[in-house]
């Protein structure tokens, strides 16, 4: 798992352990009601946007695997095509000297020319393979490039939303010192003439 979603994730419980320490009494009466809604929404847009997280983070590492087998297949491709290079070589080879033995002998047998034209064949043969074969690898190709496009969009998703949640916990940090300041401003209560303060 990527370490950033994981530093969220402990900012976040750090956060809501922090925000649930009880009170006193005094403070709790206190506390504007439109207050605890706008924390409970703030923090539902927090899950909210974890959940979020949480997906785009798996749909990477599915994209990145699916990256990962395409390299695999091109690199298989490759390999086969190379192969197929070395065998036209040999070919081309055996033609060449099959061509020799005609021009020195001029008289070829009817072997000689079966295995010739099978030689030929085969050669048209396999450059029709490897005129496949580039077909493949060009088209795994474009699909790498289109799976790394979509991957770079994934990953500025998730720059963006971290981003938000930053802001976000920010916005909370505010408000908390907002609300112990505003606590801390209101004057005790003083009791009416004649009556004694409780000890």
């Amino acid at each position: 798992m990527d370490v950033k979603p994981q530093i969220v994730i402990c900012s976040l419980a750090l956060l809501a352990a922090f925000l649930t320490i009880e009170r006193p009494a005094q403070a709790q009466s206190a506390a504007p009601v439109a207050d605890e809604k706008t924390y409970r929404e703030t923090q539902q847009l927090i899950d909210r946007t974890q959940a979020r997280l949480d997906g785009i983070n798996q749909a990477n590492a599915t994209r990145t695997l699916e990256i990962k087998e395409l390299h695999n297949k091109v690199n298989e491709v490759i390999g086969m095509i190379t192969k197929q290079k070395e065998d036209n070589v040999n070919l081309n080879s055996e033609v060449g000297v099959l061509n020799q033995l005609l021009t020195v002998e001029r008289q070829t047998t009817a072997g000689l020319r079966r295995e010739l034209d099978a030689t030929r064949k085969s050669l048209n043969t396999t450059s029709s393979e490897n005129q496949d074969l580039a077909k493949d690898l060009k088209s795994a190709q474009l699909t790498i490039r289109s799976q790394r496009r979509t991957l770079q969009s994934l990953e500025r998703r998730v720059d963006a939303l971290n981003r938000e949640l930053g802001s976000l916990k920010s916005a909370l940090a505010n408000e908390r010192a907002a609300r112990l300041k505003a606590e801390r401003s209101i004057p005790p209560a003083v009791p009416p003439i004649g009556v004694r303060p409780l000890q």
